[in-house]
């Protein structure tokens, strides 16, 4: 499947690194034996007042 794809395994430093660049915080691992599950969320300090994420439009 990994081929067919052409993804890579990937371990919990690389999906952390992939969240980063996103602007996201990983919240939990989740292991379902041979299932695992990433949640992420944003970001505290991308998140307004009023709860909801900040969002750029054309870098502004």
């Amino acid at each position: 499947m990994m081929v067919m794809l052409n993804s890579q395994e990937r371990y919990q430093e690389d999906f952390s690194k992939l969240g980063e660049e996103a602007g996201l915080k990983i919240v939990e691992v989740w292991d379902f034996g041979d299932t695992g599950l990433v949640e992420f969320a944003i970001k505290d300090e991308d998140i307004g007042m009023n709860g909801h994420a900040k969002v750029s439009v054309n870098g502004n």
